[in-house]
């Protein structure tokens, strides 16, 4: 728990966060042997669909959502997961459903989510653990735990993996929230740099062309569509002491 906190007092982007998270969970849970966080589409790092199977999952009170695989722990692990979404069911998605944590202790002998299992088995996960990730009263993904040992996830060592999801969920969305906020502060900053630099722009062709305001920005604004380019470069290239030519 306390590498857990570390990994938030850091201040790692979302994407080293999740991937921290993750192996971080393989070594420290009991009978893991692999782990992959699923997260709804929206949450955590992007991916596209040519860089990892999706899965539409349907069931949930809100409506349908798009899940993946954010990070993982093992290739293996990922194929795995993406058995889950290719099949359409298994205990990842259905954690994702109900928000309830779903045990596979034999792949060799479940029938509840038996294409999965066949699948699991033969990568050699031989029992299966999912944890919900809660976000206040959203679920934004899963845990997926995964042994090569049969009966691998006993009551104590659930009871640890849920409340290590527990902390994990709110890391993340803390990490997210604090990624936002970064982000927002940043597009500010040039939103800012772009509105100085087109001021000093104008405030020279005013001079030159002994013009207002508001004509000096229509000639900017002018050069910017015929030459197709952005209005802040083109200040800058008037500030910087080009020629402004129009069409």
């Amino acid at each position: 728990m306390s590498a857990l906190s570390d990994i938030l007092a850091h201040e790692q982007s979302l994407d080293a966060a999740i991937q921290s998270v993750t192996d971080l969970a393989a070594r420290a849970l009991p009978g893991v042997d692999g782990v992959g966080l699923t997260l709804i589409e929206g949450v955590g790092p992007g991916r596209s669909a040519a860089e990892g199977k999706v899965k539409s999952v349907a069931g949930r009170t809100n409506g349908p959502v798009t899940v993946r695989t954010a990070t993982h722990s093992a290739p293996w692990v990922l194929t795995v997961d993406e058995d889950q979404y290719a099949t359409g069911e298994g205990p990842c998605l259905q954690a994702i459903i109900d928000g309830q944590m779903h045990v596979v202790p034999k792949s060799s002998e479940d029938m509840v989510y038996p294409e999965f299992s066949r699948l699991a088995h033969d990568q050699g996960a031989e029992s299966t653990a999912a944890m919900p990730l809660r976000a206040g009263d959203q679920v934004i993904g899963a845990m997926n735990l995964y042994s090569k040992s049969e009966g691998a996830f006993d009551d104590e060592n659930l009871a640890l993996a849920q409340t290590f999801a527990a902390h994990v969920a709110a890391a993340l969305t803390n990490i997210e929230a604090y990624g936002k906020a970064v982000d927002l502060a940043k597009n500010l900053q040039v939103a800012m740099d772009s509105r100085a630099v087109i001021e000093q722009a104008k405030g020279m062709i005013m001079l030159q062309r002994r013009c207002t305001a508001d004509e000096a920005f229509q000639t900017l604004v002018a050069a910017s569509q015929a030459r197709n380019k952005k209005l802040h470069s083109i200040a800058e290239e008037v500030v910087e002491g080009a020629t402004l030519e129009t069409q």
